[in-house]
């Protein structure tokens, strides 16, 4: 009986934050520029964007990842998004889809321990030959914003930069980001 409850509760859980999670997706698919040009050039329309959960399309896209040489991570997207959602119902999650047949990248994200924060434990693009290379992050940290102010996060941490330059590259944007060394994350404080 206890195991049934427990079960029904997660679902609701789930079923809230999938609602509070797909609001912040149209909000922030509805304020993406018309366009804006990528890192290698390509002029990417607001309309080529779109936003949507990590679902198993998603993943089968995402496990092409790994065969590239170029690839800086070696997250298993396939295998780890349906534990980390199942442990995280309130997670914040974003596949992000380049002309709807491109996956360009992909973020996870949880509630801190004290529900004070956002954490991005996870942000990726796709390494091979990505049309919105550079516009992964943007969109991920406008996305993440939304969805932490949906659920009454005052800040957004970006845990654990995989190096030197990636952190910088959140830092030196103007989105106000600093480092907090003790705790290696990029953390903003929300308005």
């Amino acid at each position: 009986m206890y195991e049934r409850k427990r079960s029904h509760t997660h679902h609701l859980t789930e079923r809230t934050y999938e609602n509070i999670r797909r609001e912040s997706r149209l909000r922030v698919q509805r304020e993406l520029p018309q366009q804006w040009t990528s890192a290698n050039g390509t002029v990417v329309l607001r309309e080529e964007v779109t936003l949507g959960t990590i679902d198993n399309l998603a993943k089968i896209e995402a496990s092409k990842w790994q065969q590239d040489a170029s690839r800086k991570v070696n997250w298993d997207w396939t295998a780890s998004v349906g534990q980390y959602a199942w442990r995280n119902p309130q997670r914040f999650e974003l596949a992000v889809w380049y002309k709807k047949v491109y996956l360009a990248g992909l973020s996870l994200g949880r509630p801190t321990a004290t529900r004070a924060g956002l954490r991005l434990d996870f942000i990726e693009r796709n390494p091979t030959n990505n049309p919105m290379e550079g516009l992964i992050a943007e969109i991920t940290i406008t996305a993440a914003e939304s969805y932490a102010r949906a659920i009454g996060a005052s800040e957004i941490r970006i845990m654990n930069p995989i190096n030197q330059a990636v952190r910088d590259f959140y830092l030196s944007n103007g989105w106000g980001y600093t480092f907090i060394n003790r705790h290696d994350y990029c953390q903003k404080r929300l308005i």
